[in-house]
């Protein structure tokens, strides 16, 4: 009988430091942030920040993401999304305000799955002809200009910009709902 008894003691002591380690664990995020947040990637916050549909497909490239949005089926835009492709006007650089900026896949320092932001201000200098971009996105290495901040549960948000002589490799749209 003592026997068993010492068995069920085993038992209870084992079941009862487990229960406890369990109790115990928490998210990795509990304690630098709010519960839910998350580190997002560009075309995630992206698609949080706008509204705009999500892929379904966790790896899907941000530099095809205008063609996706194009070609878009699903049930928040039956018939897709309208696109208009922005050009950059020296005399007109507040145009690109509120536009999607898509980097073509490893152009301009963006990885091999492209990137993709939200202009949040532009200026154009005449006499050194470059072009200076602010932009609003997440995941991303480019000069800070404010943050990083939480937006939409993603915890890597920042204010960023780019300056650029050139725009190869860059595109620029406003989108709206057919």
């Amino acid at each position: 009988m003592s026997g068993t008894r010492s068995r069920f003691t085993l038992i209870t002591l084992l079941f009862a430091t487990m229960l406890g380690t369990i109790a115990t664990i928490q998210p990795a995020y509990a304690s630098t942030s709010r519960q839910g947040a998350a580190v997002c990637s560009c075309l995630s916050y992206f698609q949080r920040n706008h509204g705009l549909p999500a892929t379904g497909d966790a790896s899907f490239p941000a530099a095809n993401y205008y063609d996706f949005l194009s070609s878009y089926k699903g049930t928040l835009a039956p018939r897709g999304y309208k696109l208009e492709k922005i050009t950059p006007a020296t005399s007109k650089p507040g145009n690109l305000v509120g536009a999607g900026m898509i980097w073509a896949r490893n152009s301009h320092g963006a990885s091999g799955a492209g990137h993709i932001a939200t202009v949040t201000k532009a200026s154009y200098n005449s006499k050194t002809k470059r072009w200076s971009i602010e932009f609003r996105d997440a995941n991303s290495s480019y000069d800070l200009v404010r943050g990083p901040f939480t937006d939409r549960n993603c915890t890597n948000v920042a204010i960023r910009k780019i300056e650029l002589t050139s725009f190869n490799g860059l595109t620029f749209f406003k989108w709206s709902r057919k």
